[in-house]
């Protein structure tokens, strides 16, 4: 049955799918999978209420094109969740991107009904958005919470990036992909009420406490940080931020970092409130984090090739004594269990809940579980959970044929030093 079929013929049960949706990511997954847009957007009821629409979309034929102003005049559809992502247009000497015709049909779309949600992709090949052409969304988008922003370095060198936020000052949450240094400073002068802030691919072009001075912010998530040699504005020293509200911490970095600026710049968090922080081990050179008694879920991210890291107790200076649930992961968590343990028990010595994310060997983790009931009696609670990377990459199922090969016992003490 098609989907034009479908959405006329039994609309309440497409309803009562898409009403589970609550995640921006579950919405896009929805918008993606109904190409038939026509039938969709017109012939269905209430639907929308629960799904992205896309301002740029494909067709069956695989090409892509513009929803029309024409069109959403034609729907009496409400929409609290869009995406805007850039197709090119050619003038017959070179192609270009216009933001004009999308930015008329989502200031309709939210005449007609409040959109709460915005994606918007600035990138196109070499092409960026114009920082005016962000500012005609926020002056249309009049009622956002949540923005979600991709860009590239490239927009560093725009010189209008400070009042390109002055029109979305009710914002709660922000994402940014490809972000620098300028665009997260007039996010800062504007957003003050912001609540939750997700760094991606972020280049750090001027000091932390220059940077993220958000009084109310609740969560923060930087993933993946780097100090662009280009485009510093850097002051080299140490940096004091606190965040008095803030309540979940996700920092996490790779090895394809530029450490050597990165150490030139260190940062000191202070962050009373903190309830839960996700941390790379690669930070420990240049951040602390200061976090008071309300800390009660740590999880140490193993980049490094070293797991020696974690033993070097600087990454969190004060006493992590509060913390009773550590999470452990890794791409290949084998060589990291056992000093994470060791860490553990140095560190964290009223931790009750182990978490392991990673799908482990059965053999392997009742070894694990064995040693943590023997080492670490306090641990009332081992889980084993599959993460995001592919299992053959890290399994360690080889080396327990190995082992099992040479006629060796794998012991807990084997494990540890492995």
């Amino acid at each position: 049955m098609s989907w034009g079929t479908a959405t006329v013929i039994i609309p309440h049960v497409f309803e009562k799918i898409f009403g589970f949706l609550r995640k921006p990511e579950d919405r896009i997954m929805a918008a993606l999978t109904c190409r038939q847009w026509e039938a969709v957007i017109f012939d269905s009821c209430h639907l929308s209420a629960d799904i992205a629409l896309s301002v740029i979309y494909e067709r069956d034929d695989g090409c892509q094109r513009n929803v029309k102003p024409c069109e959403i005049e034609r729907s009496n559809r409400r929409y609290r969740n869009v995406i805007v992502a850039p197709t090119a247009c050619y003038d017959g000497r070179e192609s270009y991107v216009n933001w004009d015709e999308a930015k008329e049909v989502v200031g309709m779309l939210d005449r007609r009904g409040p959109i709460e949600w915005a994606m918007i992709d600035g990138r196109f090949d070499e092409q960026i958005i114009a920082t005016h052409a962000l500012m005609g969304f926020g002056r249309v988008l009049c009622h956002l919470v949540e923005l979600e922003v991709k860009l590239t370095l490239a927009s560093y060198w725009d010189p209008h990036w400070e009042k390109t936020f002055q029109n979305l000052t009710g914002l709660r949450s922000v994402q940014i992909t490809g972000g620098h240094g300028r665009v997260l400073n007039s996010v800062q002068k504007h957003c003050r009420g912001l609540e939750r802030l997700v760094l991606e691919k972020f280049a750090l072009t001027k000091p932390f406490e220059k940077l993220l001075d958000f009084p109310e912010l609740k969560e923060l998530v930087i993933d993946e940080l780097d100090v662009s040699s280009t485009n510093l504005e850097i002051h080299y020293g140490v940096s004091e931020v606190t965040f008095p509200k803030l309540k979940h911490l996700t920092f996490l970095i790779n090895v394809k970092a530029s450490f050597h600026h990165l150490n030139l710049v260190p940062v000191r968090f202070v962050t009373p409130a903190l309830e839960s922080a996700r941390v790379s081990d690669l930070l420990h050179s240049f951040v602390r984090i200061e976090a008071g008694p309300q800390l009660h879920h740590l999880t140490l991210n193993m980049a490094a090739f070293a797991p020696i890291n974690y033993v070097r107790p600087s990454l969190f200076p004060n006493d992590l004594t509060s913390v009773s649930t550590i999470t452990i992961e890794a791409e290949h968590l084998a060589p990291f269990v056992g000093m994470a343990l060791v860490w553990t028990q140095r560190f964290c010595p009223n931790v009750t809940h182990l978490v392991l994310d990673q799908k482990l060997d059965p053999l392997i983790l009742n070894q694990i579980t064995e040693y943590v009931s023997t080492e670490l009696p306090k641990i009332r609670k081992v889980t084993n959970n599959s993460n995001k990377f592919q299992p053959r990459r890290f399994s360690l199922k080889f080396k327990v044929n190995n082992a099992l090969e040479d006629d060796q016992i794998l012991t807990p003490d084997h494990l540890l030093y492995y």
